[in-house]
């Protein structure tokens, strides 16, 4: 037996379907089944919109808690500083190898 709270809202459901002219049990099984069946493309949809979203809003730019321009910001103007550095890096790669032989 259904009591409290839910009788209560199945009661106002029924009152509600009566009072707009549904009166058949089978016509308000029908109403709730399209209503509910509504109600679940509108969640699919919002749910297929918020999965749809800028990538900008899904993606934060490296460094940009450094520099507000990211990476870019970070070393323009220091072409000479990182070309330097791949350079040394490039010079330890056959030492490396020979160590390592």
């Amino acid at each position: 037996m259904i009591t409290g709270a839910i009788k209560s809202q199945i009661d106002r459901v029924w009152d509600t379907m009566w009072s707009g002219g549904i009166s058949n049990p089978l016509s308000v099984i029908e109403q709730l089944t399209y209503l509910l069946f509504i109600k679940r493309l509108d969640e699919l949809q919002t749910l297929k919109e918020a999965k749809a979203a800028e990538p900008g809003t899904l993606y934060e730019a490296p460094f940009i808690d450094i520099h507000a321009g990211g990476p870019d910001g970070l070393f323009a103007g220091k072409e000479t500083l990182i070309a330097g550095i791949f350079a040394a890096i490039a010079e330890t790669q056959p030492v490396a190898r020979s160590s390592a032989g």
